[in-house]
């Protein structure tokens, strides 16, 4: 299904496979892509929580430094 507009938003934190899942917006939308990220990634946030409840440390999640060199591939 084709729109004209494909929009994620705060998904692209928890694709592992982030090159196949940007190229499918690509075919999805006629016209433009939309990707939605905030400067610093919201799990990343209670990383101290995640260390409480789980006794180690959480692997920070990417963000858009990382996003945009996929982009540019």
């Amino acid at each position: 299904m084709l729109g004209d507009v494909a929009l994620a938003a705060h998904v692209t934190y928890f694709v592992r496979e982030i090159q196949p899942f940007v190229e499918k917006l690509r075919r999805a939308a006629r016209r433009r892509v939309m990707l939605v990220l905030a400067s610093s990634p919201p799990p990343n946030e209670h990383s101290a929580l995640y260390e409480m409840a789980y006794g180690e440390p959480k692997l920070p999640l990417p963000g858009y430094p990382e996003l945009l060199e996929v982009l540019w591939e």
